[in-house]
Parts: structure tokens; C-alpha cells; sequence
């Protein structure tokens, strides 16, 4: 059984019973998991926030993932590119998407060049805590291994 907080999210589906293909359960609705992130989290928080952060992280890390752009069309194709991801794992329109859930500060940061830039320093101070005890090159190298790693388990 689930207890504390996280409990009373779970509270709301009262036991599942799956009969051939039927499921039971009560309706949730919007207010009443809203009252329940409210109560739990002591802010007023509402789901819309979760889903905005949690848009906002695609996002930023879909755009992280483009090489270096050249051209100011380049960038605004990558930014599409990376709003049709996002839209697809939030099962939503890319304008609803781009307007609703993204904050504009991380599109905004990306097409000036700034994010990248930020992201490439959080990346760099990582590798340096992770391995500190290796040369640059090493780093260098490790980090190039890791990049190939990721873009093979993706394609797989």
C-alpha cells in the first residue's frame, strides 16, 4: 500500500478491478488534483505549472541536442523542430505547445546563441567534477565517446 502524501495522490483510484477488456475507476477531475498539489505542496501550484516546467525542460534539452546553427533561418527550424518533439511527448498542438507550455526565455536565449553557450559551460563543469583526475584532452575524448554512445542508443 502507498502511504503519505504521495498516497493521497494515488487515493483518488479507488482499487482497479479489470473485467475482459473494462476498467473501472472514479473520474479525476483538473480541480480536484489541483486542490490535492495545492494541499500537498503548501503553494499554489496547479498542474499547469508541473506541465509547463516540465515542457519548458523538453524544450531546452530538445534544442541542446541541435549542433551549432549558422544562420538565423537554421536556428528558427531547429526551434520548430524541437517544439514538434516537445508536442509530441505532451500530446499537444506545437502552437498550444510553443505558447502555453515552452517559456519563451528558453526559445529566446537559443536564438540569440545563449543557450547553447550556457549548456555547453553546465556540460564542460560536469565532465570536470566527474573526472577530474583526467587531462583535458581525456575529457575531450571521453566526452566525444560519450556523444557517440548516446546517438548509437538512440538510433537503436
Amino acid at each position: 500500500m502507498i502511504s503519505g502524501e504521495l498516497g493521497r495522490f494515488f487515493s483518488f483510484f479507488p482499487s482497479l478491478t479489470i473485467r475482459r477488456t473494462k476498467v473501472r475507476c472514479c473520474s479525476l477531475r483538473s480541480g480536484d488534483l489541483n486542490a490535492c498539489i495545492k494541499d500537498v505542496t503548501g503553494e499554489d501550484f496547479s498542474a499547469k505549472d508541473f506541465r509547463t516546467w516540465a515542457g519548458t525542460v523538453l524544450a531546452a534539452l530538445a534544442l541542446s541536442e541541435f549542433k551549432k546553427y549558422d544562420s538565423q533561418v537554421e536556428a528558427k527550424r531547429n526551434v520548430v523542430a524541437a517544439i514538434e518533439s516537445v508536442s509530441k511527448q505532451l500530446g499537444d498542438t506545437p502552437a498550444i505547445c510553443r505558447n502555453c507550455y515552452v517559456h519563451p526565455e528558453v526559445l529566446d536565449a537559443y536564438m540569440s546563441g545563449d543557450l547553447v553557450k550556457m549548456i555547453e559551460a553546465k556540460i564542460a563543469q560536469k565532465f570536470k567534477r566527474q573526472y577530474a583526475k583526467l587531462t583535458s584532452d581525456e575529457v575531450m575524448v571521453m566526452a566525444f565517446l560519450r556523444k557517440r554512445l548516446d546517438a548509437l542508443k538512440a538510433a537503436a
